[in-house]
């Protein structure tokens, strides 16, 4: 016992009153080959040393030997720099193998300088434009995921795609032309990829959202990948599903609860698209052009402007675009225009859209994953399967004895970066630049886009709430979406499953 407490005396020798002394630790000298250090302990190394991550900082090497030999079977050696630029490197060599290449050790916040993008909505100042910063290359990655594609049914849980080429939707990537036809269950989506995103209040009123294509930590969300109509959605009328189809006359004059069914058709994992799709898209604008903004003509902002009118025309205008964003004529209506937003034909523009998996229920805001359950609240929803119910907010009046309208000047926001009005008071050039109803009397429905009609009110951040789930009208329609497993698969494989 008595020589048992003289050995942990030892080996705690090398700390005194919290200094570390020299027994165990070697005296702080100056490194030469890091590759060759034999002894343990805290170095420094600067422009005459040699394989070093970079040319100055300090160095700290452990060990399971006292007087450990690179290379050497049972010598295990790891070693932890700190460079004068504040950067953490850090690599190990294990038995008789070479050392490990030096791998920065990163922060969060370190993290989110290399793998994040970020942007500001200041809803204490006027101007539509957001601050933005962070690695621009992550936004223009994520970007360029947001792909148009073919996809089927594939069993009734997934969907087999293969992706169109990048500069023509009716084109595979080897140029050859795509056949494919709704009446077949096949349809022109868009891949929306996997992100995360996080969303903070750095000061009163300034909200920053970051976006990367990794989980940095626990506060980043994960938004799962989709499939989105690329067009808004047609149903052919000897055929009970919807689709997603070039050359035809969007349908409307249906009920939300028709549109979902008919989608379902199709599958049990697809349905039209959700509130969390619409934020997506809200999200990704301000990300990359920088503002609110989509409605105005602008020459740096190839998606903006948009003219299609929501009873003129068909879909399809967009095809020579590919995967870019941009403007082309619309078919069959002389003169107007059809816009594309991340594969998106139309997406702000023309007709009024359906959204599932939120409810306005008298004066707040209920969204979830997993269909469309109009008019239930939240302990009905939870009885129908929905997932990841939460409350949003409420308008600043939910008092009011009838329904109201105006410009939005603020967002919910919060920790999920909510894209749902909370106040008015902008107009079409200021705040987010877009137009909102509320109507916190009853149970409501959510519109996103807005009708051709209302002309500079529409936009990514347009929202009705003022229509019961009974509406049914000619300028409102729908886009279909995918929730399930996505296999993606070539062209000539994807052309061999549709013979």
């Amino acid at each position: 016992r008595r020589q048992r407490q003289m050995c942990i005396r030892d080996r705690l020798d090398g700390v005194q009153n919290g200094e570390v002394t020299a027994k165990y630790l070697n005296p702080i000298t100056e490194a030469g080959d890091l590759n060759n250090l034999t002894k343990n302990g805290i170095y420094y190394y600067g422009e005459s040393s040699t394989n070093t991550p970079n040319t100055w900082g300090n160095l700290l090497q452990l060990s399971n030997k006292p007087n450990p030999v690179a290379g050497t079977y049972t010598h295990w050696i790891t070693q932890l720099v700190f460079d004068t630029s504040g950067k953490v490197y850090y690599r190990n060599v294990i038995n008789d193998t070479d050392w490990s290449n030096w791998k920065e050790l990163l922060t969060s916040e370190a993290m989110e300088d290399t793998l994040v993008y970020w942007y500001e909505n200041n809803e204490n100042a006027s101007s539509t434009t957001c601050a933005t910063g962070g690695n621009r290359n992550v936004i223009e990655s994520l970007r360029s995921k947001f792909k148009r594609c073919i996809a089927k049914p594939y069993g009734d849980d997934a969907a087999l795609i293969s992706y169109c080429n990048e500069s023509h939707s009716k084109k595979w990537p080897d140029n050859t032309d795509i056949v494919y036809t709704g009446r077949n269950q096949e349809n022109m989506m868009v891949h929306f990829p996997k992100y995360y995103h996080k969303t903070i209040e750095r000061s009163p009123g300034i909200w920053r959202t970051y976006i990367s294509e990794q989980q940095i930590d626990s506060d980043y969300i994960e938004e799962p990948e989709r499939l989105v109509g690329v067009y808004e959605a047609y149903k052919y009328s000897d055929l009970n599903w919807l689709c997603s189809d070039g050359g035809v006359e969007s349908t409307h004059s249906q009920t939300l609860a028709t549109f979902v069914t008919q989608a379902k058709a199709n599958g049990s994992m697809w349905g039209i698209q959700d509130y969390r799709i619409h934020a997506t898209i809200a999200r990704m604008f301000c990300a990359y052009y920088k503002t609110t903004n989509i409605s105005t003509s602008n020459s740096s902002i190839p998606c903006s402007g948009g003219t299609k009118r929501y009873n003129y025309g068909k879909t399809g205008g967009t095809m020579t675009l590919g995967n870019k964003d941009g403007k082309a004529a619309v078919t069959e209506d002389t003169g107007y225009y059809s816009t594309s937003f991340l594969g998106l034909e139309d997406c702000y523009y023309s007709k009024w859209e359906f959204v599932q998996g939120i409810n306005i229920l008298k004066g707040k805001y209920v969204v979830y994953d997993g269909g469309s359950f109009p008019d239930k609240d939240v302990a009905e929803l939870e009885a129908a399967g929905a997932t990841n119910i939460r409350v949003v907010g409420y308008e600043p009046n939910p008092a009011a004895t009838e329904g109201y309208n105006g410009w939005v000047k603020a967002i919910a926001q919060g920790e999920y970066g909510d894209v749902v009005p909370t106040a008015h008071g902008g107009s079409e050039t200021t705040y987010y630049s877009d137009y909102s109803w509320f109507n916190p009397t009853a149970n409501r429905i959510f519109l996103r886009s807005g009708g051709s009609d209302n002309g500079s009110q529409c936009g990514v951040f347009r929202a009705n709430a003022n229509e019961a789930s009974s509406l049914s009208w000619m300028g409102v329609g729908a886009r279909l979406a995918f929730y399930g497993k996505i296999v993606v698969v070539d062209s000539d494989t994807f052309k061999k499953m549709q013979a």
